[in-house]
């Protein structure tokens, strides 16, 4: 009975056989499994095309956050070199912009301070006219210096 056994559930049995004819690695499941799962079967394929290298994932990836994709497009489109934000800033802060015409207007050369500055401290201004008529050459401290002590003055007839 012991070689009965051993011929049909022994090591090299029919059952090991039928089983291995079945389910072993070049057997019908196998076949099935790597046909239907395998990277060249059905579902590895419908995979690789959704999920694989330029499979739809990656092309509609790419066509979304690419380089030049539509998320690249609103960038360059908002914050790029010739974009909104800085054209809206140098609009602003430019130096043709609002800020620097408002800067040159109130303090350049031609401006509002500079204006009042020479209007009260510059040559013909009001301070420059004081100080010319007080002391310039022929200013108040002269006449009243000349007339004290100049050539004719009263320290010199003393």
């Amino acid at each position: 009975m012991n070689g009965l056994l051993d011929a049909v559930a022994g090591e090299d049995g029919v059952l090991e056989t039928v089983l291995d004819a079945v389910t072993g690695d070049d057997g019908l499941v196998g076949n099935l499994t790597d046909a239907v799962l395998g990277d060249d079967g059905i579902v590895g394929g419908l995979l690789g095309a959704v999920t694989g290298d330029n499979g739809a994932v990656d092309t509609v990836v790419d066509a979304v956050l690419g380089d030049d994709g539509i998320v690249d497009g609103l960038l360059e489109g908002v914050a790029g070199e010739d974009g909104l934000v800085n054209g809206l800033l140098d609009t602003v802060a430019g130096e043709d912009g609002i800020v620097s015409g408002v800067l040159d207007t109130v303090a350049g050369e031609d401006g509002i301070v500079s204006g009042v500055l020479d209007t009260v401290a510059g040559e013909d201004g009001l301070v420059g006219g004081v100080l010319d008529t007080v002391a310039g050459e022929d200013g108040l401290v002269s006449g009243v210096l000349d007339t004290v002590a100049g050539e004719d003055g009263i320290v010199s007839g003393v």
